[in-house]
């Protein structure tokens, strides 16, 4: 599933860089949301594979790591449009 996640999270946002309409836009953000759940499923998969007594750390690692990469990616992201 989580691999699921990540294919459908590229294809949307590789598709995004040859649109040509806003309606094709709107298709291509709710394909992403429908297909690119990636934090739900690293959620279930860290969830199910570590140990009852790190599951606290490592869900806690996960949602760190997930929101500090989005807000570096935006933080970058500006800088690279400046540019």
């Amino acid at each position: 599933m989580l691999l699921r996640s990540y294919v459908g999270g590229m294809v949307a946002v590789g598709g995004m860089a040859f649109i040509y309409s806003p309606v094709i836009l709107i298709i291509l953000r709710l394909f992403q949301g429908i297909f690119s759940g990636t934090l739900s499923a690293a959620q279930t998969l860290i969830s199910t594979s570590t140990p009852d007594e790190h599951s606290g750390f490592a869900l806690g690692a996960l949602n760190s790591a997930m929101f500090s990469g989005t807000l570096t990616g935006a933080f970058v992201g500006g800088f690279a449009a400046e540019w």
